[in-house]
């Protein structure tokens, strides 16, 4: 009897050892091709990211380009009012959203059986490729009803000239008036951007040359603009 039982019990023993050895080398096998899927689904992501820098750097491309970039045909004044990129502006970068991005469903299940490792390392990629870091970081001007420089006055004059170069540059005279108001004694730094046509006003002239939409106040850019729109009006009523 003693013989049976010890054979029986050592059966048993080798039983469960052979159940335990078979569920880590599933768990084994499992882990290895999740972590495979996961390195697809980074490589993926990667190249998304890749397209989406591209498209942003030909969409909002970097200020010392601009001078050349609307020098080529088709590429002046190329934004319409119906473009998704109309109004929008370049003003540094920054980090934004990822245009392609992963998710995890939430582990709600405390007996959910899943590999503690396999769960980790999709963490890991959800948050590692969730952001996408020195991107153009634009101002949709359009939909602003202002928009103000904080920082240093250098700085700021950068942004405000950056921000006034893709405006002329990108979006046509017929569709968008700039409009300068700038105090006399910082006068000369915005004396040029005031020759742009897009500061040009249609409805009158001074002295035979068209009228600037340009002040040294609020009070009287808003006399200007109010003149424009009388001269406006009245050249409407001539042709009709």
């Amino acid at each position: 009897g003693v013989v049976m039982v010890a054979a029986t019990l050592g059966g048993a023993a080798a039983l469960l050892l052979g159940q335990r050895s078979g569920a880590r080398r599933h768990t084994r096998v499992a882990r290895e091709r999740y972590l495979a899927h996961l390195e697809g689904e980074r490589e993926e992501l990667r190249a998304a990211a890749r397209r989406q820098a591209e498209l942003a750097a030909a969409i909002h491309p970097h200020p010392g380009t601009l001078r050349g970039l609307v020098a080529e045909p088709g590429r002046l004044w190329q934004r319409r009012p119906g473009d998704p990129d109309f109004l929008q502006l370049r003003v540094g970068l920054g980090t934004v959203r990822r245009a392609v991005r992963v998710a995890l469903p939430a582990a709600t299940d405390p007996l959910d059986p899943r590999d503690p490792v396999c769960r980790r390392s999709a963490e890991l990629l959800v948050a590692r490729y969730s952001d996408l870091p020195n991107q153009p970081v634009v101002v949709p001007v359009a939909v602003a009803e202002s928009i103000t420089v904080v920082g240093a006055p250098d700085d700021a004059r950068w942004v405000g000239r950056l921000l006034v170069a893709q405006l002329a540059g990108l979006h046509s005279p017929d569709e968008v008036l700039l409009a300068i108001c700038c105090p006399r004694r910082a006068g000369r730094r915005w004396s040029a951007a005031k020759w742009l046509p897009h500061c040009l006003g249609t409805g009158g002239r001074d002295r035979g040359a068209p009228r600037t939409l340009a002040a040294d106040s609020l009070e009287g850019l808003r006399g200007v603009r109010s003149e424009e729109h009388t001269s406006e009006l009245q050249s409407r009523e001539t042709i009709s």
